[in-house]
C-alpha cells in the first residue's frame, strides 16, 4: 500500500463517526506508515483484512445514519420493536393530546346546551311577554280614544304630548322585542337612534294654569325612554368584545383553551358568538383529520409532504391549539434535517460521514 492509501484510513471524519456509532467497531491495524515509512514489510492478509474491517464500519455508520441498519445476527426477537422506534416518530403523545382537545369542544358544546335548557321554559316567557305587550296596548287605546275625540283642527300641547307618548310606548316595546329576539329586525344603533330623536323631541311648554308640564314630561320620559342608557352601554361592551375577537382571530392569538372565557365574556354582553362556534366546528373538523393521520402511522414514518399540508391546514385556522403548534415544531424540526442532508452532498456521493452524523 502506498503512503496515500494508508493516510485515507486514518481519515478524521471516519474516526469520528465509527466513534459514535460503533462502540464495537474493529479500529485497523497499524500501518507500516504509523512505525517508519521505509517498511513495507507488512503483510497482504492483515492489509485485506484491515481494508475489511474498515469496509465494513463504513457500511455500518452508513446504515445506522440512514435508518436501514440491518439486524445482527446475535440480536434477539425483541429488539425488533426498537428498531422500529428509531425510525418512526411516537404519535402516542400526540393522539392524546388531540383527544383532550376534542373533549374540551364536546364540554362546550354541553355547556351551552345545557345553559339553553336551565332558560325559562319558552311557554314562561310567552305569556309573561304576551301579558305586558297586552298592557302597552291597552294605554295606547286609552291614549289613541283620547287622541281622537279631541279638536283635530286646533293645535294643543296635551295633543302633541299624548302624540310623542304613543310613539314612546311603540319604541318601549321594539326594545322589548330586540333584547328578547335573536331574529328582530331591529338593530341596536336602529333602535338607540329611534330613542335619541323621542328624547330630544319630547314637549316642553312650561306651566299652564298651575300644572307643570314639563315635571309630567319628565316622568313619561323616564318611564318609558328608561332602556336607552342600557343599550348605549351594551352595544359599546359589544362592539369592545367583538374588536377584541376579531384581532385575536387576526393575529392568530386566540387558544382553544381560552374559548370558553371568551363566551362567557359574549353572553355578559350579549354579543353574537355564532363566529367563535363557526371556527371551533373548523377546528374539529382539523383534530379529527389528524388524529386519523397520525393513528395510522404510529409504527411506519410519515411522509414529510403529508405533515406539512397538515400544519398548512392547521396554520389557516384562526384559533390555535397546542396540537397544531406540536406539529409544526415536528416539520420544522424534519424539514431542517432534510435540507442538511441534501446539503451534504449524499445524493451525488460526496457526503463525509462526519457532516451526516
Amino acid at each position: 500500500r502506498d503512503k496515500a492509501t494508508t493516510d485515507r484510513y486514518h481519515d478524521e471524519d471516519v474516526h469520528a463517526a465509527m466513534a459514535q456509532v460503533l462502540a464495537t467497531a474493529p479500529p485497523p491495524d497499524k500501518t507500516a506508515v504509523d512505525e517508519d515509512t521505509t517498511k513495507m514489510g507488512v503483510a497482504d492478509d492483515d492489509s485485506k483484512a484491515a481494508t475489511v474491517a474498515l469496509g465494513d464500519a463504513l457500511v455500518n455508520v452508513i446504515q445506522v445514519i440512514s435508518g436501514c441498519r440491518t439486524k445482527r445476527a446475535d440480536q434477539n426477537n425483541s429488539d425488533t420493536s426498537s428498531s422500529t422506534m428509531m425510525v418512526a416518530v411516537e404519535w402516542s403523545p400526540m393522539l392524546s393530546q388531540i383527544d383532550r382537545s376534542l373533549a374540551y369542544i364536546a364540554s362546550l358544546d354541553a355547556k351551552a346546551k345545557q345553559e339553553d335548557d336551565d332558560h325559562p321554559s319558552a311557554a314562561a316567557t310567552a305569556d309573561a311577554h304576551k301579558q305586558t305587550l297586552e298592557a302597552v296596548a291597552a294605554w295606547k287605546a286609552q291614549l289613541e280614544s283620547l287622541l281622537s275625540s279631541s279638536n283635530a283642527i286646533v293645535s294643543t300641547f296635551e295633543a302633541t304630548a299624548v302624540t310623542w307618548l304613543l310613539h314612546a310606548l311603540e319604541w318601549l316595546v321594539a326594545t322589548r322585542s330586540y333584547v328578547e329576539d335573536d331574529d328582530s329586525e331591529d338593530t341596536a344603533t336602529s333602535v338607540i337612534a329611534r330613542g335619541h330623536h323621542l328624547r330630544s323631541t319630547c314637549p316642553t311648554s312650561g306651566s299652564v294654569e298651575g300644572f307643570n308640564h314639563d315635571d309630567m314630561m319628565h316622568e313619561w320620559r323616564q318611564a318609558t325612554l328608561w332602556p336607552l342608557h342600557h343599550l348605549e352601554a351594551q352595544r359599546a361592551a359589544t362592539a369592545a368584545w367583538e374588536a377584541s375577537l376579531e384581532a385575536q382571530m387576526s393575529a392568530r392569538t386566540l387558544t382553544l383553551g381560552h374559548i370558553d372565557a371568551v363566551l362567557s365574556e359574549a353572553d355578559a354582553v350579549q354579543a353574537d358568538d355564532r363566529p367563535v362556534w363557526v371556527e371551533l366546528r373548523k377546528v374539529k373538523t382539523w383534530l379529527v383529520k389528524a388524529k386519523k393521520v397520525l393513528k395510522a402511522k404510529q409504527t411506519a414514518k410519515l411522509p414529510l409532504h403529508t405533515l406539512g399540508s397538515l400544519v398548512d391546514e392547521g396554520g389557516k385556522l384562526k384559533i390555535r391549539t397546542g396540537v397544531w403548534a406540536a406539529l409544526e415544531a415536528e416539520h420544522d424540526a424534519a424539514a431542517q434535517w432534510e435540507a442538511k442532508l441534501k446539503a451534504s452532498g449524499l445524493d451525488v456521493g460526496q457526503a463525509k460521514i462526519a457532516t451526516l452524523v
